[in-house]
């Protein structure tokens, strides 16, 4: 599944070089201080760098318990029943749906910046998920003989696909309503734990590697008022605004929408 999504994003960020703007293969797409101002940029945001940090910080205490947790969760089943088919469906469709809405935005003629940013983040979240997976080799709670447990790859794609949405609708409308995408995200961590399929440690670390590596990556297209080397002017906020007039004897509204 994850293979198939990170083919993808790939096949999406190859057509979003078919744009007449610079690409991702342009040089001035990986200069040091366009990533540098990135990490800057999640500095002076504390929506941005607290919850990775948070999960990072939790992460030690999750080892410490992780048995007790995973015997917890898999005999109980307090939200999923133990069944892992939800999150195997809602891991990807969050990832799908940011895509999804950056061909949207494509289309409205945003010239697939929006869709440049959800493949990067996506293909970024996974090669840095399989990367822990093969450097740390540890066996899953319901299969001893494998070596991909840690971190979580269906808890980084959701967690990656939920900062998306989240971001995007900050930056479409300056509203924080996307952040309630983390619920579904949330809800895979879960599945992957009640199912026995992940310790607690697995789906922290996945979650927190997902959201950094999405900000990490928005944070390097879409510059806050601070940023001067973002690949992407922060574009204009869309609202709508309406008042009076006055034209000697004529008196009316005017409505202005702004995209």
């Amino acid at each position: 599944m994850l293979r198939a999504l990170g083919a993808l994003a790939l096949a999406s960020l190859g057509a979003a070089c078919s744009s007449s703007r610079p690409g991702p293969f342009d040089g001035a797409h990986w200069r040091g201080e366009t990533w540098s101002g990135a990490l800057a940029q999640q500095g002076r945001h504390a929506a941005e760098w607290l919850p990775p940090t948070v999960l990072a910080g939790a992460l030690p205490l999750a080892f410490a318990f992780d048995d007790e947790l995973q015997d917890d969760s898999r005999d109980q089943h307090y939200l999923t029943g133990g069944i892992t088919l939800g999150g195997d469906v809602v891991s990807p469709a969050l990832g799908g749906l940011a895509l999804a809405i950056g061909g949207v935005e494509w289309w409205q003629g945003d010239q697939g910046r929006f869709f440049e940013v959800a493949a990067e983040s996506l293909l970024a979240t996974t090669a840095a998920t399989h990367a822990v997976k093969f450097a740390t080799q540890r066996s899953r709670p319901d299969a001893p003989q494998t070596s991909d447990s840690f971190p979580s790859g269906h808890t980084s794609l959701a967690t990656s696909g939920a900062t998306l949405l989240a971001r995007w609708v900050d930056e479409r409308w300056e509203s924080k309503w996307g952040y309630l995408a983390f619920a579904p995200a949330t809800y895979v961590a879960l599945t992957r734990m009640e199912g026995n399929r992940h310790y607690a440690s697995d789906v922290v670390a996945g979650a927190a590697l997902g959201i950094f590596f999405t900000n990490w990556v928005f944070d390097a297209h879409y510059g806050d008022a601070q940023a001067t080397d973002a690949l992407y002017r922060p574009r204009e906020r869309s609202f709508v605004s309406l008042w009076p007039y006055a034209d000697g004897d004529a008196l009316g509204l005017t409505l202005a929408i702004t995209f």
